[in-house]
């Protein structure tokens, strides 16, 4: 599940996936797709909540194709 609002963790992802992003200046032919953008998102919001004994888990399935 995303958070709704953008947090600076998510504009910065936005920034490297973006259609003008980091990726796509970096890799000819890069396109954003958004089943992989909401995948690293849901991976971020999990990284970003944990702690130190308390990890938070998140759960990711990708379909063919998603990267």
């Amino acid at each position: 599940m995303l958070i709704e609002h953008k947090s600076e963790l998510h504009k910065m992802l936005d920034h490297i996936f973006d259609q003008e992003g980091y990726l796509s200046k970096h890799f000819n032919g890069y396109a954003p797709r958004m089943p992989q953008i909401e995948m690293i998102k849901t991976i971020a919001n999990a990284l970003a909540k944990s702690k130190p004994g308390s990890p938070f888990h998140a759960i990711v399935e990708a379909g063919t194709g998603t990267g």
